[in-house]
């Protein structure tokens, strides 16, 4: 007991000395303390995406100040009080917020539970009573005690068979006699999916209660998905009106058709878009959507599923809809959890198995937080709705100083009152139920979720610092990135006069290496070519009038731009940099000159050709004057002792 009792205590104390390690002031900017807990968050997160990592705080320590300062300033400037600010840092917060406002155990456990139903499958058959989802409590009874006796004959040896061909409401039990093949997750609702793959193979489940009544499910078999398959098909299309002579004329069409593919399987793709009755496949080649289990009449995946490579072409087989012939195009296993996340959560997103996540966070925090509803203040709203439309401004003025309570957090002493829920109607004034009781209760519904979870919402950043570490890391970034925006970005590509004295002082660092000939070159059958040319060049006349007058009956001229450097242009080597004796062999005009500018090597390039160059040097050379001018205005002052004890944590690195 003593042993026990100590290690609490020691627990206790190592607890409060983190949160005081956490709160121990690492540096002071101007009049802004930073924590060792944020600077050792912001550190150890950057650490895990940075290409190199630093080894020590001290590396880091620059960087950080850097940022800091700059955030400080834009935060002095009122960048943070902007409604653009606001409105995207509230965007942020509110999805930061969502998976701290779920059960994220439960979510997990969820969501790995979908993907191995996904990736798992059950043949299972079914007898089904029908029972209306909102019957009556007696008539409900009836329906499941029936049940109870149909599963007591099946465990004590009838064919479960037979008993779904004698007592299923299943209109197709009579032709399958319940039997439902292989199916995986999402193929079934929910509780029929549950209860299958919780029952045992080879046994019967107890009755399943779904929309449609009560189920005796029995399970067959389990076995790993056999994933999904693309198949092309030529139907020949049965008609329920068919004579047997006709029927008989539909099995010899699809075996003549079988016995040209068995000569020439190269035709499948011609015969599929011509015989096919399918024609909306036949307008692609006979191909259909991938598909797994469950999707496709039994007789027909079964089919696909045993071609076992591509290319391979099915014998005719029938099914209720006629004569098929199928080729394997091709076949994929079932994807990897991480792919398939994303849609697994889009098709939870949409049942009532993907609320469950959110209803245990709200059971839990109403508990915590001593959670009570006031009824008897919330029946007002059945007189308000009777008399008013919530979108009506007598509705508002009706509603104003209800100051009842209609939910109270007793351990928070958090009321939210008749008032509260009135704005929530206004804000939301749509109706689609005429029930007025059954009205109110919906909207109350939405506005008792709406209110806890905003106001779960509201103590995130009290209770989880990794939450306020990152909404902070947000704030900081939006307020970083339109700062430096202000302060570096803009004036370096739209100060074109700060820019060009910047270059003229930097310039030799932007220079030649090899002589360069920047300008156009102009090819001309002779030298009385080359006198015209010029002279219409004086004359004012453009590039392209010239040779629209001079090349009518023969190509006399021709004109090419560029930048050049020796040996890359016969012709520029030779009028430029007179490293040859003529315009190049395989020219056939004899004669030229040049108009533009020659660079000798190590001359420093024209702004022009540099732009983009000196404009991130100018930015590099802006941000070092703002630090400077930053740190003169708000001091930096290290806490070494506390910079010592900060935790290089082993984190991840980022994908991103």
């Amino acid at each position: 007991m003593r042993k026990l009792l100590l290690s609490a205590v020691m627990a206790c104390v190592a607890l409060t000395l983190s949160a005081q390690n956490d709160d121990a002031i690492v540096m002071t900017i101007g009049n802004t303390k930073v924590t060792k807990g944020e600077f050792e968050y912001i550190f150890n997160k950057n650490n895990a995406s940075a290409e190199e990592e630093f080894t020590s705080t001290k590396d880091y320590v620059d960087m950080f100040v850097k940022f800091k300062l700059k955030v400080i300033e834009a935060e002095n400037l009122g960048l943070d009080t902007t409604k653009a600010f606001m409105d995207e840092l509230a965007g942020y917060k509110s999805q930061l917020a969502q998976p701290y406002l779920i059960d994220q155990d439960l979510n997990e456990q969820i969501l790995e539970e979908a993907y191995f139903r996904l990736a798992n499958e059950v043949h299972a058959g079914h007898i089904l009573i029908r029972v209306a989802e909102r019957a009556k409590p007696e008539d409900t009874l009836k329906a499941y005690n029936r049940t109870l006796e149909i599963r007591e004959k099946a465990v004590n040896g009838a064919s479960f068979e037979d008993l779904a061909v004698q007592y299923s409401e299943d209109p197709s039990a009579k032709a399958n006699k319940g039997n439902l093949n292989y199916f995986s997750g999402f193929q079934m609702v929910f509780p029929f999916e549950d209860a299958a793959y919780n029952t045992p193979v080879g046994e019967i489940s107890m009755p399943v209660r779904t929309s449609y009544g009560y189920h005796l499910i029995k399970v067959y078999d389990k076995r790993p998905s056999r994933g999904e398959v693309k198949v092309a098909h030529i139907l020949f299309l049965r008609n329920q009106n068919m004579t047997p002579q006709q029927e008989a004329g539909l099995q010899q069409r699809a075996d003549s058709v079988y016995q040209i593919l068995q000569k020439d399987p190269s035709k499948f793709t011609r015969l599929a878009v011509n015989e096919s009755d399918d024609k909306s496949a036949a307008q692609n080649k006979g191909e259909l959507p991938w598909f797994g289990s469950g999707q496709m009449v039994y007789e027909f995946q079964e089919a696909a599923f045993a071609l076992e490579n591509k290319g391979d072409i099915s014998a005719p087989f029938q099914s209720q809809f006629g004569w098929h012939i199928v080729k394997k195009v091709d076949q994929r296993p079932v994807d990897s959890y991480e792919n398939k996340l994303d849609e697994i959560k889009r098709k939870l997103s949409r049942t009532t198995r993907g609320q469950l996540p959110e209803t245990s966070f709200l059971n839990r925090i109403k508990k915590q937080y001593g959670y009570h509803e006031h009824p008897e203040n919330v029946d007002t709203f059945l007189v308000l709705s009777k008399n008013y439309k919530y979108s009506d401004s007598l509705f508002q003025v009706a509603t104003r100083g209800l100051n009842k309570p209609v939910i109270t957090l007793d351990s928070m002493g958090v009321t939210f009152t008749q008032e509260d829920f009135a704005d929530y109607l206004i804000s939301d004034p749509r109706t689609a139920d005429p029930n007025m009781q059954s009205r109110v209760q919906k909207k109350w519904d939405l506005f008792s979720v709406k209110a806890l979870k905003e106001f779960e919402e509201s103590q995130l950043e009290k209770n989880y610092p990794e939450f306020r570490y990152l909404v902070q890391e947000y704030h900081d970034g939006i307020l970083l990135f339109d700062i430096s925006q202000d302060e570096v970005w803009n004036k370096a590509s739209e100060d074109t006069v700060g820019l060009e004295k910047y270059y003229q002082k930097v310039k030799k660092k932007y220079p030649f290496e090899t002589p360069h000939f920047n300008g156009k070159l102009y090819y001309c059958q002779n030298d009385s070519v080359v006198t015209l040319v010029k002279t219409m060049l004086e004359n004012g006349l453009s590039d392209a009038a010239i040779q629209d007058s001079l090349n009518k009956n023969a190509p006399l001229v021709n004109v090419e731009e560029g930048i050049f450097v020796p040996g890359e242009n016969q012709a520029v080597d030779s009028l430029v940099f007179a490293q040859s004796d003529n315009l190049g062999d395989n020219l056939h005009f004899n004669a030229g000159f040049t108009q533009g500018k020659t660079y000798k090597a190590g001359v420093p390039k024209p702004l022009s050709m540099v732009r983009g160059a000196v404009i991130s040097d100018y930015q590099d050379y802006l941000e070092a004057r703002w630090i400077k001018k930053l740190k003169k205005k708000y001091p930096v002052k290290l806490n070494k002792s506390v910079l010592e004890t900060v935790e290089i944590k082993q984190m991840p690195k980022s994908e991103g």
